[in-house]
């Protein structure tokens, strides 16, 4: 939004995200190229499997796990990208070496919600 000077809302392109995702995934692509990296990923490919991935949260306990792994179809395109701006002139980067405290404080709690949902599913008898 900012690179670009564009007038879009983040939080409905978030909520509309099966619409948006293809259309990212190929600027991303593009961005990437003109800036001296090879993108070797498909737009497509990645966006039918990210929405596919995400798809699969409508499966039972404890099949629906599956899910949380669509989002390695964005790896690739997230490297390019990271990638493409760290070769583009003019851009300023901070990189960051280590977690900040609130960081590890969210990675610390959402483990301990991650790990409660599974105790749940896995430990917990639910009655029939």
């Amino acid at each position: 939004m900012q690179k670009d000077k564009l007038d879009i809302m983040p939080a409905a392109r978030a909520l509309l995200a099966v619409f948006f995702i293809y259309p990212l995934l190929n600027r991303i692509q593009n961005y990437a190229r003109a800036h001296g990296h090879q993108a070797q990923f498909s737009s497509a490919l990645m966006c039918i499997g990210y929405i596919g991935g995400s798809m699969l949260a409508q499966l039972p306990d404890p099949y629906w796990l599956i899910s949380v792994a669509s989002c390695i179809f964005l790896i690739p395109p997230f490297l390019a990208l990271n990638d493409a701006k760290q070769n583009t002139p003019g851009l300023k980067l901070i990189l960051m070496q280590k977690f900040s405290m609130p960081q590890w404080i969210l990675i610390a709690v959402c483990s301990i919600l991650w790990l409660l949902i599974l105790a749940a599913m896995f430990i917990l008898e639910t009655p029939q």
